[in-house]
């Protein structure tokens, strides 16, 4: 098994905080919704990732034309994009769930 490089992982967890600071100022109110709607909402975030990998599965008529303009490598690399930015947004969604959780845990302890 390859090793994830901390280069990587920083860059990666980079990323995840920034989309984590963007979905806090558009979505502030999630922390507040109950926990089936924060986990609905991850599932969904889940299924958009699941959706552009499928859609990167599609295959495509290859056509001298198309190959000669790279169309077909942009597509693919569009398609990585597109699986990349949605998994970055449902582990953002995944770590502010938990984030919600075990403040709802510590409240509960409480009282």
């Amino acid at each position: 098994m390859r090793m994830i490089t901390s280069e990587t992982l920083s860059a990666i967890w980079a990323e995840i905080e920034t989309e984590m600071e963007r979905g806090a100022q558009l979505h502030h109110h999630y922390e507040s919704a109950g926990t089936l709607r924060r986990a609905a909402l991850v599932v969904e975030e889940a299924g958009e990732a699941l959706t552009a990998a499928l859609d990167a599965t599609r295959p495509e008529p290859i056509t001298t034309s198309n190959a000669q303009r790279g169309e077909v490598q942009d597509r693919r690399n569009r398609a990585l994009d597109d699986i990349y930015r949605e998994t970055v947004e449902c582990a953002a969604m995944c770590i502010r769930h938990l984030a919600a959780i075990r403040t709802e845990r510590a409240k509960a302890a409480k009282t």
